[in-house]
């Protein structure tokens, strides 16, 4: 077709290279076949080329099969060397169970976090009404023949819900996986409009690790229990984690933390490289992936990710809070975790400091996460050199909160540190300070950063002071 469009006359100079390239691809009317290659060692895994069947075998360093695919385009879409579309279902039924699990929440650990209407897809024998809503029978049996089988950890996008990619995530149960995708509280569509709150985002950001590893959890517990339906067909060596938008940015926060996670598939992330997944991962698709990469690297995140950086000020919920006793009862939380660091602290604040305008949890928060900063810069040093000092004062009206460390200091250019995605950390985010300024600057008040004169780093948050009943009223 490409000749006869040739001699015709059919084709533009720049179109030939193209369609040159296609026509090398196909089997069409020849005696060859698409073979799919699998080398894991190389840049791109999966791969094609068009030769003759009887050379198209296995060599100790790639696998390869013969594809019925007439164009190696379907082939490398489709497989890893395997031939397997995985568009198409797999030789299991869909099951599906709808759990309610609770947990403590990470924002407020006095308050449980209700993980209503988690959703189970998994592998089934049964034949029965295939509900709609899933594409999977309702409470079907598990397949017990078959197994143990590998667990997907599905995690929905901001302002959705757990089966919100049902065409994927039951299709992934008739090829013989289990996959678990809880709701995250405060950031799914029945909280709309407040899903897409400031406040929702920041929170769901800390809470949707801890959902995924928790459901994790269970579906090992069912695993090792005698009396569940899923007793021995879980195969804990086997765990991925996927999502998408939000889901994706949580994909990347749980496999840096949960060594269970040996797999990855952030699609279409709302922020994060695919550099920075130390596990195996795939995309959907290379075109957003790297359209993404690109926009963080010039630290232009998508859309909503910019959303969740702009302050709104309006959404903090400021009041007179006792500073001193904030610090008191963070240190006294904390304490476990310095112990085990090996760090010593210094507490330097004043105890008849004014109140200052705050939102309690948030400024928690926000000095919590400096804390663990100041920690890990130290972590290098031995036990004894590892001294964390907290410190306040009163200046123009403002409240300061030091925490200082004596670790490995900070760059020359401080203000680098606040900007998205860039970390000092080895595998970090880089999205705490930039957090962390986006909800002072919502308290009206300001963080920065300092080099100390001998060594180390000195953050400082400085909060309005608040005005007494009667300047407030004559204000």
């Amino acid at each position: 077709m490409r000749g006869d469009a040739e001699l015709a006359g059919d084709l533009r100079p720049e179109c030939r290279g193209q369609a040159t390239k296609a026509l090398r691809a196909t089997t069409c009317g020849t005696s060859k076949v698409a073979c799919g290659r699998f080398k894991a060692t190389a840049r791109s895994p999966a791969s094609c080329r068009v030769k003759p069947a009887d050379r198209c075998a296995d060599r100790p360093s790639f696998q390869e099969s013969a594809c019925s695919a007439t164009h190696c385009s379907d082939v490398t879409e489709w497989t890893a060397g395997t031939c397997l579309d995985p568009r198409a279902p797999g030789p299991y039924g869909a099951g599906i169970r709808v759990v309610t699990y609770t947990k403590p929440s990470v924002v407020n650990p006095a308050m449980d976090r209700v993980l209503a209407n988690t959703l189970i897809w998994y592998p089934t024998a049964d034949t029965g009404t295939i509900n709609s809503g899933y594409n999977a029978i309702v409470d079907a049996s598990v397949d017990g023949a078959h197994g143990p089988y590998p667990v997907v950890l599905f995690s929905h996008g901001s302002c959705g819900f757990p089966g919100q990619s049902v065409f994927l995530t039951s299709l992934l149960a008739t090829h013989g996986f289990i996959v678990i995708a809880p709701p995250h509280p405060g950031n799914t569509i029945g909280d709309f409009p407040s899903c897409g709150s400031f406040q929702a985002q920041v929170s769901s950001a800390q809470e949707r690790p801890q959902d995924m590893i928790f459901v994790l959890d269970q579906i090992l517990a069912a695993d090792a229990d005698s009396g569940s339906d899923f007793f021995g067909l879980v195969d804990e060596t086997a765990i991925a984690m996927t999502g998408h938008s939000f889901g994706g940015l949580t994909t990347y926060l749980v496999q840096a933390i949960e060594p269970r996670v040996t797999a990855a598939m952030p699609m279409a992330p709302a922020a994060g490289p695919a550099s920075m997944l130390t596990v195996p991962s795939l995309t959907m698709r290379p075109g957003p992936t790297a359209a993404i990469s690109q926009s963080i690297g010039r630290i232009r995140p998508i859309g909503k990710l910019r959303r969740v950086w702009r302050p709104h000020r309006h959404q903090v919920a400021l009041q007179p809070v006792d500073v001193k006793e904030s610090l008191d009862e963070l240190l006294r939380l904390t304490r476990t975790d310095l112990i085990a660091r090996g760090v010593s602290v210094a507490d330097l604040s004043t105890a008849d400091l004014p109140p200052a305008m705050a939102d309690r949890v948030q400024l928690q928060q926000i000095l919590l996460n400096l804390i663990k900063n100041a920690c890990d810069a130290m972590q290098a040093n031995p036990p004894e050199d590892r001294r964390l000092t907290i410190t306040t004062a009163v200046e123009q009206n403002e409240l300061r909160i030091g925490v200082l460390d004596c670790g490995v200091g900070l760059p020359d250019d401080t203000e680098s540190l606040f900007q998205p995605f860039r970390s000092t950390k080895e595998g970090g985010l880089g999205l705490g300070l930039s957090i962390c300024r986006t909800l002072v600057s919502a308290h009206g008040g300001r963080l920065w950063g300092e080099k100390r004169a001998e060594r180390g780093a000195a953050f400082y948050v400085a909060l309005p002071l608040a005005l007494p009943p009667e300047a407030s009223h004559e204000a």
